[in-house]
């Protein structure tokens, strides 16, 4: 009984795949978390974008 625990706390032949799957996760949140920020700021230009052309549609000047 021994020996077996001592070779299966040896075995290192599943931490790859464990490694590789905590970096496949960490790589998605920081996806997640740049989608997002980058979300927010192109929400912002289109927004200028569209009153920008609201304003020039109705003749009122606008400064950029």
């Amino acid at each position: 009984m021994v020996k077996l625990l001592n070779a299966f706390c040896r075995d290192e032949s599943g931490a790859s795949l464990v490694e590789y799957g905590l970096l496949l996760a960490l790589i998605s949140l920081i996806a997640a978390g740049a989608a997002v920020i980058l979300g927010t700021q192109l929400s912002i230009i289109f927004s200028k974008a569209g009153t920008y052309m609201t304003n020039a549609a109705a003749g009122v000047p606008t400064s950029p």
